[in-house]
Parts: structure tokens; C-alpha cells; sequence
């Protein structure tokens, strides 16, 4: 009877495919841990989209703040030669001016000066003192005490009331020139007095404002603006007049013409208030459908829920932003944000706001101090919500809540990527193991059928024997 080696034969296994498979198998292991990851990783990205639609929230109410608190003015000129600019706080109000005089710099020119190049002496100081000057700029000449060594020395001094220049004419004569580097009468030169020169820097330079006629004289006068304001004489040094209204500053660029005036009128900007409200509205409610979908929760399995699903900080956020809108004062118009025209958008169902731009504008057109005290006032919406906005975000050295939330998530999301890296480090070893079993199984299995194919032959042989 022969004997059969059937179970011994490995022809049928695919130790490859075997391997692979069960490697797929340790490999799944891995799963709930990167899904934590990635989860981690979501809700990092959450907490930034939150941040940013909080962020903007907190702007817009800045910015709404700071239009309410006074009111923005715009401003219109007719005539030439003024042009005004509103800063904060300008009050409404109507201004004829007539401008008699440009306030202009003063120059003084030296003699002719052969060379610009040849050396006057050694060292030096030249002190210049302004005629509103408390006391003279002392210029200290280098080694170069040329005519270019006295223009370079004076411009390189930060503090020095005048700028050098060189003109030379077509017979090659070079004339220093001084200008005030500022405007009017008190910018101009009183005195220049030079001392320690070996040349004859003393006397081409020296100067005494009405004083003995010299080498440097007078080539532009300096000369203070002058104008009539509301029938006010006003003399000033510059042409910019910062102080002349309160919050307005003008620029003079030309004399007013004979028998004409220039007429300035500042009238209140309430149009960018309304819109300041509007950009605030639209901030809200940016936040609230942002929060919305980063709160989702899907009923139906097979959908994904929003990446701060049941996060107690979005949620903490939402309502305390939400609060922030529940204003109100004592004042007999407008005393809510509901009498302003900002109303809960009912038909949305996610708590955004509506707005009646009309009415908006009527309150503030109307009641103007009441709309202020409603948005602005110590108790009002941009002072609520502004606190409110401030504890969720940075403020200098001082951490948001959420910058202290997406710290712990990302400590958390390095441990569990570590934790990723270890499990999957087990797995490899684990599949190596297994591999090697397999090659082992797969020597073994081949010497048992060598040896059977052996014995098969040496049995048939026998067999065949005995029948002979």
C-alpha cells in the first residue's frame, strides 16, 4: 500500500498573500489611533476659524466705538489756495478765509567764492542761531574745510536750522547758499558766527541779522503766513495750521485773490456711522453662522458632525457673545437695539441679526447722543461686546481662552502622534515576525517534499521489484 504525503504538499499555499493579509490585519490597529489625530487635528483647525470670526466681531466693534464716540465730519472747500482735513472730534461749522501772505523760508548767499575745492584753513566752528532759536547750533568742521566741506558738515548735522547748497555761475564763481530748513520769521538766521578757523572762513560766513552789511546777505526774506479767519487776523509759521480749529488743519498753497474768498464747511459724516453699525451687524453675523456650522450635530450617521460639536468653549462663546447684544439705557427714543432698527432675524432660526438701514439712520440723524450712549456708552453694545470678544483672543502677553484651548489641543495631538508612531512601530515588528515564521514554514514544507518525493520514489521502486 502506498503511502500519501497529500498534507505535506505546500503547492496549494500562497504564503505572499497569506502574510499580506494578515499584515492588512495588524495594520487596522493603527486606525482609532490616527482617527484621534485626525480628530485632534480638526478641531485645531475649529478653534481657528472660531478665533478668526471673533476677531473680526472684535474690530468691527472697535471701529464702531470709535465712530459713535464722536462723529466723523467730512469737509468741503470752495475756492483756491486751502485745502482742510478733518481729524476726530471736528465740530460742524462754516469758515470764510482769506490768505494775504504764503509763510516762506529764508536764504542767505555768500560772496563769490573762487573755488569750491581749495582748503580755508584748518578746523573751525560755525554756530547758527535763529532768530526764535533759544540758543546758537554749534557745526563742527572736519578735516575738509573747502567750500564742499562747509556744505557737507552743516547737512550732516541733524540739528542744524538751515540746508547748504552750492551754486556756481558760468564764470566758475561758487556762492554758498543757506536755507532755513523750516518756515516763517522765527526759522530764519539771526546770526552765524564762525570760530577757531585758521582761513578766512570768519569773514566770507559771519552774519548779524540788521547788523553791518557782509559777506553773506540776504537773497529770500522769510516771511510768516498771514490770514483772515472768520474775520480773525492769524499769522502763522507754516503753511499747515494745526491749531487755528480745533481738529482741523488747513494747508495753504496760494494767496487768496483780491475781492474772493475760500470757504470751508464741515458738516457731520453720519453716513459712516451707519455704516460702521452695518459692519458690525455683518461681523455678528458672520460669527453666528460660523459658529452655527462648527457646531453641527448630524442625525444621520452616515453625515459628519461640525469640528467643535459639544465644545464647551464654542458654546461658551456663543452665548456670551449672544448676551453682549442685550443692551439697554434710560433714554426716551432710542433705548434699545430693537428702537435703533437691529432686530433677531427670526426666520433665519440661527440667531443672526437684521437691519433697517433707514431707521438706522433717522435715530442717528435725530437723536444722535442717544444712539452714541447706546453703542458707545460705558454700558453700551461696543463697551459689552468688546470685553466679551477680549477674553477670547490675545491681548499682549496676556493668552485668549482660545489660544490656552488650541495649547492643550496640540499637546495633545503630540502624544497621540507619538502614541500613532509607537503602535505602528509594533505592528511592523509584529508583521517582520510573522513573515519570518512564514519563510520558515515555507523551508520547512520544502525539505518534507523533497524528502517525500524521496521516499515516493524508493517506494514505487520496491514495489515495482516485487512483482517481478
Amino acid at each position: 500500500m502506498a503511502i500519501s504525503f497529500a498534507n505535506l504538499n505546500n503547492s496549494g499555499y500562497d504564503f505572499a498573500a497569506i502574510t499580506e493579509q494578515l499584515a492588512e490585519f495588524e495594520k487596522q490597529t493603527i486606525v482609532p489611533y490616527q482617527a484621534r489625530v485626525t480628530q485632534t487635528s480638526t478641531k485645531i483647525t475649529g478653534m481657528g476659524s472660531l478665533k478668526n470670526v471673533i476677531d473680526a466681531l472684535r474690530t468691527a466693534t472697535e471701529k464702531l466705538a470709535a465712530a459713535m464716540s464722536s462723529a466723523p465730519a467730512k469737509t468741503s472747500v470752495s475756492g483756491n489756495g486751502v485745502s482742510v482735513t478733518a481729524g476726530a472730534g471736528a465740530v460742524a461749522g462754516s469758515y470764510s478765509i482769506f490768505v494775504d501772505q504764503l509763510a516762506a523760508a529764508g536764504s542767505l548767499k555768500s560772496a563769490a567764492i573762487d573755488s569750491r575745492t581749495a582748503q580755508n584753513g584748518v578746523g573751525g566752528t560755525i554756530a547758527i542761531e535763529t532768530v526764535g532759536g533759544t540758543a546758537p547750533i554749534d557745526i563742527e568742521l572736519g578735516s575738509d574745510t573747502s567750500l564742499n566741506g562747509v556744505r557737507d558738515a552743516i547737512n550732516a548735522k541733524s540739528d542744524s536750522p538751515v540746508n547748504a547748497t552750492i551754486i556756481t555761475d558760468g564764470e566758475g564763481k561758487s556762492f554758498l547758499m543757506l536755507t532755513s530748513r523750516a518756515t516763517g520769521e522765527k526759522a530764519e538766521v539771526k546770526s552765524i558766527d564762525v570760530t577757531g578757523n585758521s582761513g578766512t572762513l570768519a569773514a566770507d560766513l559771519n552774519y548779524v541779522k540788521g547788523g553791518t552789511p557782509g559777506n553773506m546777505t540776504v537773497a529770500n526774506v522769510a516771511t510768516d503766513a498771514k490770514l483772515t479767519l472768520n474775520g480773525i487776523a492769524i499769522t502763522s509759521g507754516s503753511n499747515q495750521l494745526t491749531t487755528a480749529i480745533d481738529n482741523l488743519t488747513l494747508d495753504l498753497s496760494a494767496v487768496t485773490e483780491t475781492g474772493k474768498k475760500v470757504t470751508v464747511k464741515v458738516e457731520s459724516d453720519i453716513e459712516a456711522q451707519v455704516t460702521a453699525v452695518q459692519n458690525f451687524v455683518t461681523a455678528y453675523n458672520a460669527m453666528r453662522t460660523t459658529t452655527k456650522t462648527l457646531s453641527t450635530y448630524n442625525k444621520d450617521s452616515t453625515s459628519i458632525n461640525g469640528s467643535l460639536y459639544a465644545d464647551s468653549t464654542l458654546r461658551s462663546a456663543q452665548d456670551e457673545l449672544a448676551s453682549g447684544l442685550r443692551v439697554a439705557t434710560d433714554d426716551k427714543n432710542i433705548f434699545s437695539l430693537a428702537k435703533l432698527g437691529i432686530t433677531t432675524d427670526i426666520d433665519a432660526k440661527d440667531g443672526t441679526l437684521k437691519i433697517d438701514v433707514a431707521k438706522v439712520r433717522d435715530a442717528i440723524t435725530k437723536y444722535p447722543s442717544e444712539v452714541s450712549n447706546l453703542l458707545s456708552g460705558t454700558e453700551g453694545l461696543a463697551t459689552k461686546m468688546n470685553a466679551t470678544t477680549k477674553q477670547y483672543l490675545d491681548q499682549g502677553s496676556i493668552k485668549g481662552k482660545i489660544t490656552s484651548v488650541v495649547e492643550n489641543l496640540e499637546s495633545e495631538r503630540k502624544k497621540q502622534t507619538k502614541a500613532v508612531e509607537d503602535v505602528t512601530a509594533r505592528v511592523e515588528a509584529t508583521n517582520a515576525a510573522t513573515i519570518a515564521q512564514f519563510n520558515a514554514l515555507s523551508v520547512a514544507l520544502s525539505k518534507i517534499e523533497s524528502t517525500k518525493n524521496y521516499l515516493t520514489s524508493q517506494f514505487e521502486a520496491i514495489a515495482n521489484s516485487n512483482k517481478k
